[in-house]
């Protein structure tokens, strides 16, 4: 019964593999999705990110502190005091096709104001915002104080998109308080049809294990 269990195995492993959609749905479409790559220190002095764009005030840090990141060894850290601090990193979707889009935030240090908070979005070169996620500030759910998972699901209209990463303070407002950002990511949902289809090969699977074991026990 072994031989049959494994070669059933590897094939529903194989057929979900090769499933359209299943692949898809396993890839984060960012590179240096939580800023390991490149060294640590203010980013307006170190002028390098690799796979993203950066702009703004010299409050933008790349921390390097093992232990302490929501993944890895590095994370984002924006000066509260500071306004104008910006990521962004340009990817190619799939028309049609929708996606979660997501990011890990924290404050640490003093409790941020309502005018202290960052935003997480979407851009799409031909129409604008897909959408805006707001942290904090009066506009979104109050910064927490430890690593959390903002999530936002969106189906892209175009082929050409971008991911942004901005604080959103008042010069002066948030002095203390530091806005912290790790492991961006946007992944593919898989469509209804492929998941029906990946339980189906394991369903597929599952039957034809219990069937040979049906036929051992009368032939026995």
């Amino acid at each position: 019964m072994k031989p049959l269990r494994s070669l059933l195995f590897a094939f529903v492993a194989f057929a979900t593999l090769t499933l359209p959609g299943a692949a898809l749905a396993q890839t984060n479409l960012l590179s240096n999705p939580g800023f390991e790559l490149g060294p640590s220190g203010i980013l307006y002095t170190a002028s390098v990110l690799p796979d993203w764009n950066f702009g703004g005030t010299n409050g933008t840090t790349v921390v390097s502190s093992p232990g302490n990141a929501a993944d890895g060894n590095q994370y984002i850290s924006f000066s509260g005091g500071a306004s104008g601090g910006w990521l962004s990193q340009n990817f190619t979707a799939v028309i049609g096709q929708t996606y979660t889009a997501s990011l890990y935030v924290r404050y640490v240090g003093t409790i941020p104001t309502n005018y202290v908070g960052m935003y997480f979005q979407i851009w799409d070169f031909n129409s604008g915002p897909v959408f805006v996620d707001y942290i904090g500030t009066p506009l979104g759910s109050p910064l927490p104080s430890s690593w959390t998972l903002e999530s936002v699901t969106f189906t892209a209209l175009s082929a050409a998109l971008r991911f942004d990463i901005d604080i959103n303070t008042t010069t002066g407002n948030g002095s203390g308080t530091n806005i912290q950002a790790d492991f961006a990511s946007v992944t593919a949902i898989p469509e209804p049809a492929t998941c029906a289809a990946i339980f189906g090969v394991f369903a597929l699977g599952a039957v034809g294990i219990r069937e040979h074991r049906r036929r051992k026990q009368f032939a026995a």
